[in-house]
């Protein structure tokens, strides 16, 4: 299912701070709650997909590398856990931050107003772009995983085993001596045949 959940997160957490910008120049409250909502989203399908890629990390043994390169894959997949935790850590806290500027642009009156308001939000949104770039290294190593050592999910590789097996086999005909012998008789060896034995072919309907 790591394959799969993964990218929720990343298109959440990306596409955030679009709002926050929308909420920062407009001060709609809607656009910052609208960016408030995509942040949880986000880190909650961040949980998901890093409990996924640990569950995932059980069927690493089957490393279709070898040598150095099986030693090189594994130090990605290190390096690719190790980024993905920390970039979910640091937006979680983040998300934490910026319900407390929704709160304060919110009950506040002096920050309310534009300038203040605009200023917070785009020191909010300088602090977002280090978990994007932990975010977009942990994805970059894990294609490097996929399309460089050839990680495949256990479910793509059933779905071809079952596909050679399911392949329709040729129709098997018996041919016995007999029929090869009757095969090879002439017209006229089946005439002396009748001549012999007295009996005349019946013709088939």
């Amino acid at each position: 299912m790591h394959v799969v959940v993964v990218h929720f997160p990343i298109a959440l957490l990306f596409v955030a701070p679009v709002f926050v910008l929308l909420g920062a120049i407009t001060g709609l409250r809607s656009m910052m709650i609208s960016a408030l909502i995509l942040m949880t989203l986000g880190v909650a399908a961040a949980f998901v997909a890093t409990s996924t890629g640990t569950e995932a990390m059980d069927y690493m043994d089957d490393f279709p590398v070898e040598g150095q390169a099986y030693d090189d894959a594994y130090e990605v997949l290190d390096q690719h856990e190790l980024q993905a935790t920390y970039a979910r850590n640091l937006f979680t806290g983040m998300t934490v931050l910026y319900a407390g500027v929704v709160l304060l642009t919110t009950f506040a009156k002096p920050m309310a107003k534009a300038a203040p308001r605009i200023l917070l939000n785009l020191v909010f949104l300088g602090l977002w772009a280090y978990p994007v770039t932990q975010l977009a290294n942990a994805a970059h190593d894990g294609g490097r995983l996929v399309h460089q050592y050839g990680l495949q999910a256990p479910l793509a590789e059933t779905a071809e085993v079952e596909e050679d097996e399911e392949e329709p086999e040729e129709d098997e005909v018996d041919v016995t001596d007999e029929d090869v012998e009757d095969a090879a008789e002439t017209p006229a060896e089946a005439e002396a045949e009748e001549s012999e034995t007295g009996l005349e072919a019946v013709p088939a309907e």
